[in-house]
């Protein structure tokens, strides 16, 4: 179980890091021909060599979340153990990567936490929060809380002197699963300006104004939650998500206004239409995937 942490704390989700998409990608593919070159998979003994393959080169996860909507068989955007399972046991039906994803996220499913169903006792997890779990484990951990440095593992290189990171615990559930679901959205890396400010709204709505980000990076980014009339009696309402830099300052990270459920850009002063993702935000972390891409 150590070893598997160990890798974790290597990977690089396909949208950041240092190992970009591309770079990501053609390792897959990689190893997608090494283990087949021509032929379908001979059996189990191939599964096995191309999820550790991938999982020591730190990009499983990468495949893993370009195979989920594959594994997700009924597309309610949550993969349970039964549908995991059914992959595995349709074997040369499916595509060899997606069976490979599939072994991949059965053995990290109950370690990260995924949620179960009191019924069944079975385990599942949606995308964004297996995304989020991911990241947890790139946060950067301060020099004081790293432990003294270990010898590199065979093939790995590493800067002289440079500790071995801490494994971070995953980011906590909210106790409300409606709660949750939101602050999912929030942390995903798609989803429309409109999508992420409803919910804002919505979590706005259940009562909840101070939550806590994951961003793409790993670091967890300290919110506020704040709608607001624009006007006494207006139907229109200033929506906003405050983030508190590491100065303990405030700046804006979403903002939008919302009127009878439908969000549109805020105006400046000079009436030019306000980018949904806040000024500040955008320019400190142009990475960021807890923004909007202008």
């Amino acid at each position: 179980m150590s070893g598997h942490h160990e890798q974790l704390e290597r990977l690089q989700p396909l949208r950041d890091g240092g190992l970009n998409g591309a770079a990501a990608e053609r390792l897959i593919s990689e190893v997608n021909g090494t283990i087949r070159g021509n032929r379908l998979p001979q059996g189990a003994a191939d599964y096995d060599r191309a999820t550790t393959q991938l999982r020591e080169q730190g990009v499983l996860p990468n495949l893993i979340l370009r195979e989920f909507n594959r594994i997700d068989n009924d597309r309610d955007g949550r993969v349970s153990e039964a549908e995991l399972n059914r992959v595995i046991r349709m074997g040369r039906n499916v595509d060899f990567l997606t069976g490979v994803a599939a072994r991949g996220l059965r053995g990290t499913l109950r370690e990260m936490g995924g949620e179960v169903d009191p019924r069944t006792g079975e385990y599942s997890v949606e995308r964004n929060r297996f995304e989020a779990y991911v990241r947890v484990r790139q946060q950067p951990v301060a020099p004081q809380e790293r432990q003294p440095a270990q010898p590199a593992r065979p093939g790995e290189t590493r800067p002289p002197g440079e500790a071995t990171p801490r494994t971070q615990a995953p980011p906590e559930m909210h106790p409300n699963p409606a709660a949750q679901r939101q602050i999912d959205i929030l942390q995903a890396a798609n989803g429309s300006p409109q999508e992420r400010l409803a919910a804002v709204a919505e979590l706005a709505r259940l009562g909840v104004n101070r939550i806590t980000l994951v961003d793409s990076n790993g670091d967890r980014i300290n919110c506020r939650i704040q709608v607001s009339r624009v006007a006494p009696g207006s139907e229109r309402n200033y929506v906003h998500l405050f983030a508190r830099n590491e100065n303990g300052r405030e700046q804006i990270l979403l903002r939008g206004l919302e009127q009878n459920g439908q969000f549109t850009q805020q105006q400046r002063a000079d009436r030019s239409a306000a980018g949904f993702a806040g000024d500040n935000w955008t320019r400190s972390r142009p990475t960021s995937i807890l923004g909007v891409r202008q």
